[in-house]
């Protein structure tokens, strides 16, 4: 990716309306991801707030017969899974802005001191929680999915967002993965089952009381 200007664009999904930030601060995160994610420190010209954004270039994207041959950019993708969850109010992040066709800036979840982990993860590293409730989540998750035919990716769909002072709670935060159920690419039982695997991450760990 590209070195980054001293300012940065940001349009609001399904909007023309273009903010514009001062950049701050970058940093390079997880330098071997082929998203090369970076962390930037940011200044609304606006409001002359400062914000803390993750910059990315999605790469794995599922795409559909159609959008395959729409030849949509991966920004727009990604930000229509982001709308697909939203819709269906499965809980994911608060907010996505396209920078162009090949970057998209979403909120720091960590600003706040929050921690960010995998279910199993989160789980192994604290067998004393009340993890009945963060297995309640999923299974909500798993009914507002399927109600909206949404196939949530198999591998790491859901992450745990743990706060010293707060609850933890599961995010939807693979978007690229997630995927808009179409009764012509696939079998209405395949429909029905895909997301009932996303339990058994809660199966195969021990829950305590």
């Amino acid at each position: 990716m590209d070195n980054l200007s001293e300012t940065i664009n940001f349009q609001k999904p399904d909007t023309k309306q273009i903010n514009t930030a001062k950049i701050i601060k970058i940093e390079d995160i997880s330098p071997n991801s082929g998203e090369t994610p970076q962390k930037a420190l940011i200044q609304s010209e606006n409001s002359k707030k400062e914000f803390s954004v993750i910059i990315k270039a999605p790469q794995l994207i599922f795409r559909s017969k159609q959008e395959k041959s729409d030849n949509t950019p991966n920004s727009d993708l990604w930000i229509n899974r982001w709308q697909y969850l939203r819709d269906a109010e499965i809980p994911t992040l608060d907010w996505v802005r396209k920078i162009d066709n090949q970057r998209i800036a979403m909120p720091d979840l960590t600003r706040d001191g929050s921690k960010v982990e995998r279910v199993e993860t989160f789980l192994t590293h604290n067998p004393e929680q009340n993890n009945y409730e963060l297995k309640d989540q999923c299974q909500d998750i798993i009914n507002k999915a399927d109600k909206a035919t949404l196939l949530l990716p198999g591998d790491d769909a859901l992450a745990v967002i743990s706060h010293p002072n707060k609850k933890p709670k599961l995010i939807v935060l693979d978007l690229g993965g997630t995927q808009k159920a179409n009764d012509s690419e696939y079998h209405p039982d395949v429909i029905k089952n895909w997301n009932k695997n996303l339990i058994n991450i809660f199966n195969r760990n021990p829950i305590t009381k």
